[in-house]
């Protein structure tokens, strides 16, 4: 039977045996062209004195960076997500053995949702409005793979108006060319 080893990296950090320990259930969902997410379930239990134990952890506070690598069959390690923790949800109940900590990480595309804001592109190409809008990020984006556009007939009449996110513009641009094209953070 096949086995599938995994890592979790807390910041910049592997994961403790403590820590691995504490998480119960772990799910990943991608989808093309949408936000990929992770849930962590983590058991929430009362210490003697009766309060609630773990869920207060600095490693499991909104913003700290999480990712998951998953190795299947010795092919080496992959990235299943590496992102924020954007929510918790705590789930407490009175009987033991039944409350829980739900984390919800998404991809760092979550980072390009945030803010909205009304642009003007005036006579420039789709690719260097994708450029431009991740010049602007590159505190978030570390790098990027932009592929060329052809441009309009008329170069110089044509403006693109961004309202929204950098991410909606970013699968704005996406959509319209001719190829179907994809936008998406890694």
């Amino acid at each position: 039977m096949a086995c599938a080893l995994f890592k979790i990296l807390l910041g910049n950090q592997p994961a403790n045996t403590s820590q691995l320990n504490s998480f119960e259930t772990i799910t990943v969902q991608q989808e093309m062209d949408m936000r990929w997410v992770a849930q962590l379930e983590i058991p929430l239990y009362t210490d003697a004195q009766g309060r609630w134990t773990g869920e207060s952890e600095a490693w499991l506070q909104p913003m700290q960076r999480l990712r998951i690598e998953v190795n299947q069959q010795g092919k080496g390690f992959t990235p299943l997500i590496d992102g924020t923790i954007v929510s918790l949800h705590h789930d407490l109940h009175m009987e033991p053995g039944q409350s829980t900590l739900r984390l919800e990480v998404h991809d760092d595309g979550y980072l390009l949702h945030r803010d909205e804001s009304v642009k003007l592109f005036r006579g420039i190409t789709d690719d260097q409005i994708a450029a431009q809008i991740f010049e602007f990020n590159n505190q978030v984006i570390k790098s990027t793979e932009i592929q060329r556009t052809d441009p309009p007939q008329n170069l110089s009449d044509t403006t693109t108006v961004l309202r929204g996110t950098p991410m909606g513009l970013l699968q704005q641009l996406a959509n319209r060319q001719r190829e179907a094209w994809h936008a998406f953070i890694l």
